[in-house]
């Protein structure tokens, strides 16, 4: 075997071994050679998965049914807390007003008292004055 033999050995088996690596990377199974087909498979994988985990948290329709009457049920007892609580505020509305009428009323009596007790002290000033001119 001489030289330019081993070298065509050597060409062959380079070329052999070339093909091989593109067979064993996927070459030849995917149609498309780009390895795009391969990219896209993984995202829909991908998206799949992320599906399955946001699946996991879905409601049914009877736990739909349960959840409203729950709400209903809190709705109502809120509307008659509401309503307590309207009422209550008109009672002590109520009681203000009779309050400001009564302290009205007492404002007036102490106003009538300060002019009768201001009118008596004016009078005794000039009674004292005059009986210390004279």
């Amino acid at each position: 075997m001489n030289l330019g033999d081993k070298l065509e050995l050597g060409i062959v088996a380079f070329i052999v071994v070339g093909f091989a690596i593109a067979i064993w990377k996927g070459g030849a199974a995917n149609p498309i050679s780009t390895g795009r087909l391969q990219r896209d498979l993984a995202a829909i994988k991908g998206d799949v998965a992320k599906l399955k985990e946001s699946s996991k948290g879905t409601v049914k329709a009877a736990d739909l049914g349960h959840l409203r009457q729950d709400m209903e049920k809190t709705q109502n007892e809120r509307t008659q807390a509401m309503a307590q609580l309207e009422a209550k505020i008109e009672k002590v509305g109520d009681e203000v007003d009779a309050l400001q009428k009564e302290c009205a009323g007492r404002l007036a009596t102490v106003e009538a008292t300060t002019t009768a007790t201001a009118h008596q002290v004016d009078l005794l000033y000039q009674h004292i004055v005059a009986k210390g001119m004279s």
